[in-house]
């Protein structure tokens, strides 16, 4: 219940962040950055779609792993980001390589747990325990944009920071389980009913032994 909460929030201001971020790799690449975003979040839901249905005892354990991958990937815009002498196109291609790789992630994990997190709480827990998660997430999605003020300092620090925030969903998704219901087999009750209701076809034959001496030849 706690890990779901802290995934969830997580996710959403990773989420609402990273598409706020797109600023810092220029305004001259407005239009192609918000375009890769899109289709990264496009391909995060066909995932979580994918690990639903082909691994749905595992589906959380893989998100978290892709998105603890994903987190880990995003942390190395370090390595080029004091390169000056790199081609400006390259460097922004090489920054939005390694931004929708988590903005995938992040979709994919977000989008599993708000369509299968009823599945974590018995049924009569469940309004009350999504209501509770959603609300929770909202209330820390206000904090996504100040994260971005960290871009002053360096375009790697605001990018690491949501990044961060992936690994620790990511973390957070993979202790999550679905219960497994145990079924019981079935029994069939067999009722016993009235000798009043029974038919009379089924109803047994009381004889006397005059009654069996005349009928013999």
């Amino acid at each position: 219940m706690v890990a779901a909460h802290l995934a969830l929030a997580f996710f959403v201001i990773n989420f609402m962040g990273m598409l706020l971020n797109i600023r810092s790799f220029g305004r001259d690449y407005l239009v192609p950055n918000t375009i890769a975003m899109g289709f990264s979040e496009i391909i995060g839901c066909f995932l979580a779609l994918h690990f639903t249905l082909k691994h749905n005892k595992w589906k959380w354990q893989c998100a978290g792993v892709f998105n603890i991958l994903a987190g880990i990937l995003g942390c190395m815009g370090w390595i080029f980001t004091n390169a000056d002498s790199m081609d400006a196109d390259l460097k922004v291609s090489l920054w939005m390589i390694i931004a929708t790789i988590p903005k995938a992630a992040v979709s994919c994990a977000q989008s599993m747990i708000l369509a299968c997190m009823n599945e974590l709480m018995p049924a009569n827990k469940k309004q009350l325990f999504v209501f509770s998660v959603v609300t929770w997430a909202r209330v820390w999605l206000l904090s996504a944009p100040f994260f971005n003020v960290l871009r002053k300092i360096d375009t790697a620090m605001s990018l690491t920071s949501y990044c961060v925030f992936s690994i620790l969903g990511g973390i957070c998704t993979s202790l999550l389980l679905t219960p497994r219901l145990s079924v019981s087999p079935v029994v069939p009750h067999l009722e016993q009913r009235n000798t009043k209701e029974q038919s009379p076809l089924n109803a047994p034959v009381w004889t006397v032994e005059s009654d069996v001496n005349n009928t013999r030849l």
